[in-house]
């Protein structure tokens, strides 16, 4: 059985339902209008922290000792790991394949402006190379042994960190969550690129929620990798 903290757990585990605690009754308090929160998806990230903040937490995700040789498996949880990142990102790589080429093929009988187009679409096409390249450098770097416990693939990251920041950071930099509701002429043609993409993948997510996709990718990347660090 492997540890709980690689995200495994014992299925023939039984545990009691937990009671939920009393709570107090709950008051209702008036809000001055500058005491409201602003909503998570209208607030715009801070660039220069996640500049700093995306570098350091790849640099230290793929942070790596020489292995020592051992015997192998080859259905180790490491070799799983090594797969669910290369898995991962060949699914972020189709979805945004898929955002491009849809939104490409003039499919979408609304019409909309180039400078439209250009808001939505940002850097993802330069995002999309470098999904490919982690893709093929993971992939390589699994291929170039005979025992996958030994592939070096924090390694075979560690060149694409600069230029995976440098995409991530641009994209941040110009994704504008408030797109729609600045430009209201988008919201039928969002609504009918959903439904297009929803035909194509089955999957029924919006597509101002996909494009919310490219900020996903360092964090889950790293979590694998710190995970994989424990194994």
């Amino acid at each position: 059985m492997f540890e709980r903290d690689s995200g495994f757990c014992d299925i023939s585990e039984r545990r009691l339902p937990l009671k939920a605690p009393e709570l107090p009754p709950r008051r209702h308090v008036t809000m001055s209008p500058s005491q409201k929160r602003t909503l998570p998806n209208a607030m715009k990230p801070n660039h220069v922290v996640e500049e700093e903040n995306i570098y350091n937490i790849l640099e230290q995700t793929t942070k790596y000792k020489e292995r020592s040789p051992k015997q192998s498996s080859g259905h180790s949880l490491r070799c799983f790991l090594i797969d669910e990142i290369i898995e991962n990102e060949t699914k972020f790589k189709n979805e945004m394949a898929r955002i491009i080429s849809l939104l490409s093929s003039g499919d979408v009988e609304i019409p909309i402006t180039s400078e439209d187009l250009r808001l939505i679409f940002i850097n993802l096409r330069e995002y999309l190379t470098i999904s490919r390249e982690i893709i093929n450098a993971i992939k390589n770097a699994k291929e170039d042994t005979t025992d996958p416990e030994m592939a070096c693939v924090a390694g075979a990251f560690l060149p694409l960190i600069v230029p995976f920041k440098k995409v991530y950071v641009d994209y941040i930099k110009l994704f504008d969550p408030q797109l729609v509701q600045k430009r209201p002429h988008l919201e039928m043609y969002f609504e009918v690129a959903s439904a297009l993409l929803t035909e194509r993948d089955g999957n029924t997510v919006t597509l101002s929620d996909r494009l919310l996709a490219p900020f996903q990718r360092p964090f889950k990347i790293s979590n694998v990798f710190e995970r994989m660090k424990k194994v």
